[in-house]
Order: structure tokens, then C-alpha cells, then sequence
């Protein structure tokens, strides 16, 4: 447990001495231990129906023009619900402070008998949040208490957000490369590794494409390695637009690529990478610059276990493939 954890802790006991806080800090424990974003995210509906007598709820973060929402919860046939609490979190963002409506107040009335409130905070990184909470005409009315005691809660839980956020962009940087987005060539050996031994055991194919982007160094010397830098940002965003989610794109080093297709044949992988380099060869890059560069690769394919069935020989004839490209005009496709 952090430092700030315990001082929230150490506070809340000390202003519960009549034991009504007593199940929050239960609760608190429980989420600020939580450093996976996910598994806190999934945690909140059962915190939050343990603390207040709610039918449904909503998590918003909030950035400079809107609210985006992150989780939300609704019994059956509550959905109807979310709109209305939409509203009220955003009348409390706008105002900066908790908002109580009960039933027949305001222009974002609760449908039926039920009663709702919204309360803003900063997580532990300076990230501000919304979170609103509603009732119906079948859980008891909340009131001023019930939304001190969120206040409360939010404290917590703005320390857990915080932590799992940050520990998740750790995580991410340890995979991805920075200036495109991708994931690094470390992280892609480790899905290598993992995709082989699933085809394996599964007797599927697998195929891995390299690519390299042609006479990249003129980018540079042309324009100067900024406009290059922000060259291979773009085409990272290239990348992750033009392949389906179960395909994986890694920066392997400087301007190459790499490109790992599970359960695809050659055949498949080569229709991929043709329609890739077409793309490309149309695309218009900005690199940042107000600039129109036209860019084209060499790409090379292997597949397991047709053409390898070790990752090293894997990779080796992939990057070969493409080398044979080009010597031989660039521009294109070949196959190991």
C-alpha cells in the first residue's frame, strides 16, 4: 500500500467512529490493492452496490470538450436510465461540484420515483472523472449522506484509478515502440513464440511478413530526420488502419517492419501484402509537415511450417524475401 493510500485510509478510519464508514473502508482496501485497470473497472459494480442502494451507475473521463464514457452498469430494463445520468454528470462537471436531483427536480428527471446524483474527481495522475449513481422507485431514495459517502468513495477510488492507469502505460511502454505506436521487436518475438507453439499444437499455418520501406534515407537527407521521424509515425497509423485486429504489426528497426499473420497460409499472406503495398503506393504522407510524400516498400513472406519451423529460420527467410525485392526494383512482393 502507497504512502497517499494509507494517509486516506488513516483519515477515513478517524471520521468513522460511529461505523458508518466502515464498509467503505472494506471497499477501500479492496480496490486500492487492485493495479490491473480491467479487473478494477470490473470490480466496481459490486463496490458500489455494496455501498449504495442503486439500480445502475456510470464511470465517465473527462477530457477538454466531452465525457467518455468508460463503464456503466443497469439492471434489466434500466438502461433507459443512462441519458439522464448523462446529464447530470455533465451539469456536474460543468458546475465542479456534486450534483443530488430527486424525484420531479430538474429538467433530467428520473423516471418513476427514483432519485440520482453525480460526483466529479481527480485521480491520483491529475486525470479528472465523473461517476453517477441512480435509483428507481424499487431501491430506497438517495439523499445528502449518500453522496457525502461517494465523495468518499471517490477518493479512493480516484488513488486506484490512478495506479492502474499508470501501471498499464508502464506495461504499454514496455511492449510498444514509441515512435510508431507498434509493438517493439522484443514483444513481437515473445507473440512469435506464443502463435508458433499455438499452431503447432493446432496444426495451423502461420506466416510472417517483412517489410522495408524504399530509399527511406532520401526522406532523411531531403527533409531531415524529424520529417523522417514523423514519416514512420504516420506509417505506423498506416499499418494499424490497412490489417485485420488478429494481425500484428511490429517496428522490427529503423524503417522495417513486420507483420505476423496467425492461422494464414502463404497464399493468404501474399494477397494481404500485395493489397498493402497497393494502398501504400497511393497514400499521401504529411509527415507532419504539410508535406505530400509517396512511399513504397519491399516486402518478403515466410510461412511455418512450409518454409520454416523454427522462429529464427522463420524470420531469416522472411527478411531474405525481402531483400530479394530489392535488389530487384523494389516495390514489391516475393515470396521465401
Amino acid at each position: 500500500m502507497t504512502h497517499r493510500q494509507t494517509e486516506l485510509i488513516s483519515s477515513t478510519e478517524s471520521s468513522s467512529a460511529d461505523g458508518n464508514m466502515l464498509p467503505l473502508l472494506d471497499v477501500a482496501r479492496e480496490m486500492t490493492a487492485l493495479l490491473n485497470l480491467e479487473t478494477l473497472l470490473e470490480s466496481l459494480d459490486s463496490h458500489l452496490r455494496q455501498l449504495f442502494p442503486i439500480c445502475g451507475w456510470q464511470l465517465f473521463e473527462v477530457d477538454d470538450v466531452s465525457l467518455q464514457l468508460v463503464k456503466e452498469s443497469w439492471g434489466d430494463g434500466q438502461e433507459k436510465l443512462s441519458e439522464a445520468c448523462h446529464l447530470l454528470t455533465e451539469t456536474a462537471v460543468k458546475l465542479q461540484q456534486p450534483e443530488l436531483q430527486l424525484p420531479g427536480k430538474g429538467k433530467s428527471d428520473v423516471p418513476g420515483d427514483g432519485s440520482m446524483f453525480a460526483v466529479p474527481f481527480t485521480d491520483s495522475r491529475d486525470q479528472a472523472w465523473v461517476i453517477g449513481l441512480v435509483s428507481d422507485q424499487d431501491t430506497p431514495p438517495l439523499d445528502q449522506g449518500d453522496v457525502a459517502k461517494c465523495v468518499e468513495f471517490c477518493r479512493f477510488l480516484g488513488v486506484a484509478l490512478g495506479n492502474a492507469r499508470f501501471v498499464a502505460t508502464i506495461q504499454r511502454q514496455n511492449i510498444t515502440d514509441d515512435l510508431t505506436g507498434l509493438y517493439n521487436a522484443r514483444h513481437f518475438g515473445e507473440l512469435l513464440d506464443y502463435e508458433m507453439e499455438r499452431a503447432r499444437r493446432y496444426g495451423n499455418d502461420l506466416s510472417v511478413v517483412f517489410l522495408d520501406l524504399d530509399y527511406f534515407k532520401q526522406v532523411n537527407d531531403q527533409h531531415g530526420h524529424l520529417v523522417g521521424s514523423r514519416l514512420l509515425h504516420e506509417i505506423g497509423l498506416f499499418l494499424k488502419n490497412h490489417m485485420r485486429r488478429v494481425n500484428l504489426a511490429a517496428r522490427y528497426g529503423g524503417d522495417e517492419f513486420v507483420i505476423l499473420l496467425p492461422s494464414t497460409p502463404k497464399s493468404g499472406a501474399t494477397i494481404m501484402a500485395e493489397h498493402l503495398r497497393s494502398a501504400l503506393g497511393e497514400a499521401l504522407f504529411s509527415a507532419g509537415a504539410d508535406l505530400s510524400l509517396k512511399v513504397t516498400a519491399s516486402f518478403g513472406i515466410a510461412a511455418f511450417p512450409t518454409d520454416a519451423r523454427s522462429k529464427e529460420d522463420l524470420l531469416r527467410k522472411a527478411d531474405s524475401a525481402m531483400y530479394h525485392v530489392k535488389a530487384n526494383g523494389r516495390d514489391g512482393v516475393h515470396s521465401a
